[in-house]
């Protein structure tokens, strides 16, 4: 009877840790998930700047606002910049959501270079 009732403590136990591993994995693919779609939209959010620098448009490349995406509700700053080199641009963007109660943020700054620009 008691080497019945040890191993069903000892299944009992590996199915919980087994059980345990698989929500860590679950937690961590959406995790990642969420952060790919975000760099891809970043990344065409720096197209736009880099469009807009282009065409000399420079008050159209700035921004910030908040953004739902898979149900998370996202901050974004986006910060354009000349340099001290001339027609030299940064373009930063970051962005901040929580994902499982945890804070998580995504940072990216590109340059542009185009000398026709004047200095802002």
């Amino acid at each position: 009877m008691i080497e019945l009732m040890l191993t069903v403590v000892f299944v009992v136990l590996g199915s919980q840790m087994v059980q345990g591993g698989f929500l860590r994995a679950a937690d961590m693919f959406g995790r990642y998930t969420n952060t790919l779609k975000t760099m891809v939209w970043v990344d065409g959010e720096i197209a736009v700047a880099r469009e807009a620098l282009v065409r000399d448009e420079l008050d159209g490349a700035g921004g910030s606002g908040v953004l739902t995406r898979s149900g998370k509700e996202v901050t974004w700053k986006r910060e354009v910049s000349s340099m001290d080199t001339p027609g030299l641009y940064s373009i930063h963007f970051s962005t901040a959501w929580t994902e499982g109660g945890r804070p998580l943020s995504l940072d990216k700054e590109v340059y542009v270079y185009h000398p026709d620009l004047p200095q802002a």
